[in-house]
């Protein structure tokens, strides 16, 4: 029988979590059960309690006049300091209270209506809101507003004064730009959204804000045109991050990794920018992004492999130059990942394949070699990886002295010391700049090299091939949110190419992306060359 009501209460329990509501962590949900008392002294004990008397909880006690009668109210402001701006508590909030109070009770009553005339009369404060429950009104303080309880009252006020500090906007250190914008984002999420809105200034922009973490309770905006977008991915982006139950959220990553299609794959199906022009660009397009509090970085989705060889110049330049340009981007991958696979495979198995005047100068570079190929290609693609790595973590000055004159001396040493090749040494540099050229699919290259470079010291030609092959295959099965990642190559779309391998005039570019935009297609009618009239 006991174990039988153990079982019945650990149901009961698993049923009521299931039950609470979207703010957890805050405090026990036993605590939650309370709604705000009218008692002022009852409420500020209650949130010192759920605080546990934290430092920097704030708590500002003063008494207002009220009627014509002048009769002392007493109230209490409770804020975390650091997160609210001190001159709008002071100015906008405690001033008009303490010195306005009287005005309310102009027209001859005794007594003020908390409800309307604190808002509309006493408070100068431009964001006034309601509550009657602590977990809304302390989820609030902890994102900046201040809480206000007045004695006598069965609620609070929730008031705007968030004015923590933030960086200033500055310059993308990851999407370079010469012609277009040099704003990126920051780690604001309002300041965030008010980029976008400034980029696009439409009515149809729309703003789903969500909550994500039972810890951190990180704040998550779905931003996407109503008028573009399809109805069905918009539902399915907030249907993946509403299922995201985890502690905290601390950056784009950690929602990027719980909404992907394929979180085991090396591809990523879910794109990211620093650009509010980029993002403006791709929800103009039909996607959808999501801005999350904290991080500078914009999930957009769906993602597609054509993506990561566009650049925001790409539209701000002549259409042939960029052209040119996109077709070297994709040379360069294909370089980055295939080449020291090719050149252990044709030193290795296919010599035949290697003209004779250079194969018998690559023969003598490699005299007195104690390693094979393979293995030789593999220590230099692990010792640059290190040398790369070295460079990222340490600090910048530090980092770019480590990086130029490691590769040059170790490059230099290791030849001089007959441990590697000076062929390879070329070919494993003219890698790692290759590597550099599309430098959001550094993960994915990085991969590749280690695999296409197993199967050319093992299978030669034969295993690169084959591994080329299935690389393919699988690029063609990954999904994004319901869309091919190959697309418009996978499916083909001969109207999208416009702008996959090749950039057309913006003037040819009359619709927009056939899979995404399902209606409103049309985004530019603009006669070229202009007609004179």
């Amino acid at each position: 029988m006991k174990k039988r009501r153990g079982f019945l209460r650990w149901v009961l329990s698993a049923i009521k979590l299931k039950g609470e509501k979207k703010y957890k962590g805050i405090g026990s949900p036993d605590e939650f059960q309370r709604t705000i008392s009218v008692s002022l002294e009852k409420n500020v004990e209650a949130v010192k309690e759920l605080f546990h008397d934290s430092e920097d909880l704030k708590i500002r006690r003063f008494q207002f006049p009220v009627g014509k009668e002048k009769n002392m109210r007493k109230a209490a402001l409770i804020f975390v300091d650091g997160l609210a701006d001190g001159k709008i508590l002071s100015n906008e909030i405690v001033e008009p209270l303490m010195y306005g109070g009287a005005r309310a009770g102009a027209e001859g009553r005794k007594e003020i209506n908390c409800d309307e005339d604190i808002k509309n009369v006493m408070l100068a404060a431009g964001d006034v809101r309601n509550a009657e429950d602590f977990e809304d009104a302390l989820f609030m303080c902890l994102m900046g507003d201040c809480i206000m309880f007045i004695d006598g009252y069965k609620g609070c006020f929730i008031i705007g004064a968030r004015g923590y500090d933030k960086r200033a906007l500055k310059p993308s250190d990851t999407e370079m730009s010469v012609r277009g914008p040099k704003e990126s984002f920051i780690e604001n999420l309002r300041t965030n959204t008010a980029l976008v809105r400034r980029r696009i200034k439409n009515t149809e922009l729309c703003f789903d804000n969500m909550v994500v973490g039972r810890q951190t309770k990180t704040p998550v905006s779905v931003v996407y045109m109503n008028n573009i977008a399809d109805k069905a991915l918009v539902s399915e982006v907030k249907k993946r991050i509403r299922a995201i139950d985890v502690d905290s959220v601390v950056s784009s990553g950690y929602v990027e990794q719980y909404v992907e299609d394929e979180p085991t794959s090396m591809f990523s199906t879910v794109g990211y920018t620093e650009r509010p022009d980029v993002l403006a660009a791709k929800l103009l397009e039909g996607r959808v992004g999501v801005i999350i509090d904290g991080t500078p970085y914009v999930l957009t989705m769906p993602h597609f492999f054509a993506e990561n060889f566009q650049t925001a110049e790409d539209y701000s330049s002549n259409f042939l130059s960029v052209t040119i340009l996109r077709l070297l981007r994709y040379s360069a991958f294909f370089v980055s990942v295939f080449a020291p696979a090719i050149y252990v495979a044709l030193t290795t198995f296919h010599q035949e394949m290697i003209p004779t005047s250079l194969l018998l100068t690559m023969g003598a570079a490699r005299e007195g070699i104690p390693f094979s190929a393979f293995f030789e290609a593999m220590f230099m693609v692990v010792v640059f990886e290190i040398l790369k790595e070295a460079g990222v973590r340490l600090p910048q000055p530090i980092g770019q002295t480590i990086s130029i004159v490691g590769a040059l001396v170790m490059g230099e040493a290791a030849v001089s010391a007959g441990f590697v090749s000076a062929p390879l040494v070329i070919v494993i540099a003219f890698t790692a700049v290759s590597g550099f050229v599309v430098s959001t699919f550094s993960a994915p290259i990085l991969l590749l090299r280690f695999i296409f470079l197993f199967l050319g010291g093992f299978l030669g030609g034969y295993g690169i091939a084959l591994g080329a092959l299935v690389l393919f295959v699988r690029l063609a099965d990954i999904e994004s949110f319901g869309y091919r990642y190959m697309a418009p190559i996978v499916p083909f779309n001969l109207s999208d190419q416009k702008d996959t391998l090749i950039r057309a005039p913006l003037w040819l570019m009359r619709t927009r992306p056939h899979l995404l935009a399902k209606r409103n297609k049309v985004r530019e009618n603009t006669p070229v060359p202009p007609d004179g009239k």
